[in-house]
């Protein structure tokens, strides 16, 4: 008898590849850089880099987020 995974799979093993590859990832020394963008212009206060409106986290009391450094086209939109 064929032993199941729950969840679906196939499923769950592309997340825990994917988990699998983000950790390692973060292990490895590539961190994530996030900034304020607090007149919400989609662009980085510090330096005009564009961030993803999608992507924040909260530190001290405020949102950061996500820088994008590779070409961003945001009204493409994902996979575009």
């Amino acid at each position: 008898m064929e032993k199941r995974l729950p969840f679906g799979g196939k499923t769950s093993k592309v997340v825990g590849l994917f988990a699998a590859a983000l950790i390692s990832l973060t292990v490895s020394g590539c961190d994530l850089d996030y900034c304020a963008d607090d007149n919400k212009d989609r662009k980085c206060d510090e330096d005009g880099t564009p961030v993803d409106p999608n992507d924040w986290i909260e530190e001290d009391g405020k949102r950061k987020y996500l820088k994008l450094y590779e070409d961003y086209d945001d009204d493409e939109g994902f996979g575009g």
